[in-house]
């Protein structure tokens, strides 16, 4: 059977370091980490990351602080870090999310960072537990969604991140398309794109949930080949944010979007990259940020984030 890859792309301005290419990470200083990229599938789960400088273990004392970043903000409380010679130890903790981050450790001899991917997926697999919830069986659900195709002569290969976010726009070509055949787009078994030559693939995803991607090649009506994938897509991680009742607070949404639309308790309370808002009471509020037109990416693109707000008594 013949083999080809699709190839994706993602694009999003607020977490697009997250998709950095684990080549580019490896590449950002003089410290080298392996690997380059990390998946937790359970939170149970221990990765060790090996550092080596000039080809030489970096030692347990010369390694400095880790940061866990999702877009600009850190999100250290997700895991713990251990330190020993040539080697940090990644475990997560009672507070990590599903998502994607980016590590930064810091080292005598410079910096590194690792991509680490949070689908905490486990067993069973996210199509065991969608035909688990559906009440149908494996193979029925893998028909549907187009995972299974009689007939077919090639098998192409995708490969997509454990984790997107929301909002966060997969664009892939299908290389090796002749005019001559129909390409079929699905996703969760829903036709989005079909046609002669249609070899190109745009989708944001809408919401936070499991996504399965089909694909297939048809040429004369007859299926000639097919691919098949599936992903995890989260929110992003809540922001915390500490102020005292009746002070103004200010929040910052992320540059590069045309629009920006804030939210409190679901009432519009502002637009624009700035949010300055004063709390009456003491409390927990949840303020939310929809930032859509992303400049120079996909019309439909979007990030939303949110900023979880204690307020004090002053």
């Amino acid at each position: 059977m013949g083999v080809h890859t699709g190839i994706p792309r993602a694009w999003f301005v607020f977490a697009a370091v997250c998709a950095m290419a684990p080549a580019a990470l490896a590449a950002a200083g003089a410290v080298v980490a392996e690997p380059a990229s990390v998946t937790f599938e359970s939170p149970e789960q221990t990765i060790r990351v090996r550092l080596t400088a000039g080809g030489e273990p970096v030692a347990a004392g010369d390694i400095g602080a880790c940061k866990l970043f999702a877009g600009p903000h850190d999100y250290d409380e997700m895991f713990s870090y251990a330190k020993e010679d040539g080697a940090v130890v990644l475990t997560p903790t009672k507070f990590v999310e599903v998502g994607s981050y980016r590590l930064v450790i810091d080292a005598a001899a410079g910096e590194a960072q690792v991509a680490v991917y949070t689908p905490l997926s486990d067993l069973p697999t996210l199509l065991e537990k969608r035909a688990a919830a559906e009440g149908v069986t494996m193979a029925e659900l893998k028909k549907r969604l187009g995972f299974v195709v009689e007939g077919v002569r090639s098998v192409i290969t995708i490969q997509l991140p454990a984790v997107y976010y929301e909002g966060q726009t997969l664009e892939l070509v299908m290389p090796d398309v002749t005019p001559d055949r129909e390409c079929i787009w699905a996703m969760n078994g829903e036709v989005m794109e079909e046609g002669l030559g249609k070899s190109a693939f745009s989708y944001t995803f809408p919401k936070p949930g499991e996504y399965a991607l089909s694909y297939l090649e048809k040429r004369d009506g007859v299926t000639v080949a097919a691919a098949s994938a599936y992903t995890t897509v989260a929110a992003l991680p809540a922001v915390p944010y500490a102020c005292a009742a009746g002070a103004e607070a200010a929040f910052q949404a992320p540059a590069g979007y045309g629009s920006y639309a804030w939210r409190i308790a679901g009432v519009r309370v502002g637009t624009g990259p700035v949010l300055k808002h004063e709390f009456p009471t003491p409390g927990t509020y949840a303020v939310e940020c929809r930032a859509a037109m992303p400049e120079g990416g996909p019309a439909d693109g979007f990030a939303r984030f949110v900023y979880e707000v204690t307020v004090s008594a002053r």
